[in-house]
């Protein structure tokens, strides 16, 4: 992310925002999978479906 990086919020937004970096963070056991959210569901539960690859193919 700007200034220190390439990229500005609206390019994090494009490739799906906040929760892809929950997610790569989750994958990396940076955070804790069993945490509960404000829905009562586990930050696993809820991101356990989102899919990251679209770094990988998508352009900005």
């Amino acid at each position: 992310m700007k200034p220190g990086g390439g990229y500005v919020m609206n390019s994090l937004d494009k490739i799906g925002g906040i929760p892809l970096i929950m997610k790569k963070l989750l994958d990396g056991n940076l955070i804790h999978a069993n945490a509960l959210t404000v829905t009562g569901k586990t930050i696993k539960k809820i991101l356990s479906k989102l899919k990251y690859q679209i770094l990988m193919t998508k352009k900005l």
